[in-house]
């Protein structure tokens, strides 16, 4: 998936390693960028705060002196994890699922749209009761493929040598 570009949602358990492979995946698909964590459970609830912390934010006549990048703007050429994206509200997955689609992005306050040259990668706890609601055509836009990710639990077979080359990484010196 990674070679092709696909955007893949890991689905998992809190614990279950879905960052790890977020993280991997983002250096599989070659990106020269920057890897991003964004936790989409800090994105304000304030519409307008929101899209200046997605999109960024131009200089305007009123505002001649603000100027906000964005995540986007920041992480070109990189990924973004989107870390739990049930709990992104509507507003941002709509205008997501807008910037996929065309590839494009507006900063607040631009008077045209910019290139979009970042991966999303989107994190999802299955055993999170809160959010958990995707809007249809951001969840299409977001997710070319679903990757679930088992808790250690489902594969016991992996115990034993997960833990011997966990041990093997450990500095010996420093225990005796």
């Amino acid at each position: 998936y990674a070679q092709l570009g696909f955007r893949v949602m890991f689905t998992g358990e809190v614990g279950a390693g879905k960052h790890k492979l977020a993280q991997l995946y983002h250096h599989l698909c070659g990106r020269t960028g920057e890897f991003r964590k964004f936790d989409c459970s800090s994105l304000p609830e304030n519409k307008h705060d929101g899209l200046v912390l997605l999109f960024g934010q131009e200089k305007t006549p009123r505002h001649p002196s603000r100027f906000d990048g964005g995540l986007i703007e920041k992480y070109q050429g990189g990924s973004i994890m989107l870390e739990n994206v049930g709990a992104l509200p509507e507003y941002a997955q709509q205008s997501l699922a807008y910037a996929l689609h065309h590839k494009v992005y507006e900063p607040i306050g631009a008077l045209h749209e910019k290139k979009m040259d970042v991966m999303f990668i989107a994190t999802l706890n299955t055993n999170a009761s809160d959010g958990q609601k995707l809007h249809p055509e951001f969840l299409h836009f977001i997710r070319n493929r679903e990757i679930s990710v088992p808790a250690l639990r489902e594969c016991t077979d992996d115990i034993i040598p997960l833990t011997e080359f966990f041990a093997g990484l450990i500095d010996k010196d420093k225990f005796l």
